[in-house]
Parts: C-alpha cells; sequence; structure tokens
C-alpha cells in the first residue's frame, strides 16, 4: 500500500519532505561529503574516494541529491570566500557519482596510483609486477579521463548558476 501511497503524493508534499529531510540533516549531509572528498570517512565498501574514478551512487551513504543541496546552500549561506571556494571545489566531485556507471571505473593513472599506495613501498619488484600486469589500454584511459574532466568542468557551471546571486 505504501508504494501506491507514495506514487500518488503531490509534488508541493515531497518538496516539503525533502526540505524537511535537509534542514533536519544539513550539517550531518555536510560533514560526510567533506570527509568523503578529504579521504576522512570512507565510501560504503570501505574503500575511500578517489578524482580519477567515477563511482556508482550507491557508494554513498546519502542520496547524491541531498548532499548536493547541502552543498549548494552552504555555499549560498556563507560569507566566507575561503568556504564557498571549498563548496565549489568539493560540488565538482559531485560529477564522479553517477547511476549511470555499473560500479566503479578507475583510468589507468588511478590504477598505478592504487598499487603505489597499497603496495609496501620497499617492495619495488612488486609494484612493477603489479603495475606491468595493468591492462594497456591508453585509448580508453584518455578517453575516460577527458569525459571526467568534462563532466567536472559541467558541476562547476552548475554550481556557478545555482549559487549565483
Amino acid at each position: 500500500m505504501s508504494f501506491f501511497k507514495d506514487l500518488f503524493k503531490s509534488k508541493e508534499t515531497k518538496h516539503k519532505e525533502n526540505v524537511d529531510y535537509l534542514s533536519k540533516n544539513y550539517h550531518k549531509l555536510i560533514d560526510y561529503w567533506g570527509g568523503i572528498i578529504a579521504r576522512d570517512i570512507k565510501l560504503e565498501d570501505g574503500s575511500t574516494f578517489s578524482d580519477g574514478t567515477f563511482y556508482n551512487t550507491k557508494y554513498l551513504k546519502y542520496r547524491k541529491d541531498h548532499l548536493e543541496q547541502a552543498s549548494i546552500y552552504n555555499a549560498k549561506t556563507t560569507k566566507d570566500k575561503k568556504v564557498y571556494d571549498a563548496c565549489r571545489t568539493c560540488y565538482m566531485w559531485f560529477a564522479n557519482f553517477d547511476d549511470k556507471i555499473k560500479d566503479k571505473v578507475s583510468n589507468s593513472t588511478q590504477d598505478i596510483l592504487d598499487i603505489v599506495t597499497k603496495t609496501d613501498a620497499n617492495d619495488t619488484q612488486s609494484i612493477i609486477d603489479k603495475i606491468a600486469k595493468l591492462p594497456q589500454d591508453e585509448k580508453k584511459s584518455k578517453e575516460l579521463f577527458k569525459t571526467m574532466q568534462k563532466t567536472q568542468l559541467a558541476y562547476l557551471k552548475k554550481f556557478d548558476e545555482l549559487t549565483s546571486k
């Protein structure tokens, strides 16, 4: 029965519920997103955020739209330019999360960074061996990087439009 009840809720009711949720959880959402970007808070699978990886939104603890709305509100209400700039930068990283991504997709540069940071620095042979086993599809990696940059720039533009006074 709940399905039908939700299906026929008015847009106004849904909007009010959304506003109520955001006002009650604003600080939690801002702290969470900032922690994800700073790599202080882990994603839902236990991994840390990487700016060279696209993720499905299932890796976020909270809904992406709620996190975005809290970030925009934070930027619009601050008088501190440094906070505004930090909000803008953090907003750009929403580009890395999308439901169209089945799981995670990273470029070859990110794969190399992951190996280097997760392998004992003294075990250089192991690092070399792991890097040598990586796929060598440079074209795919360049396309992914280009897509990521384009998407991040689109999020910056969206942020600027939403926060312009």
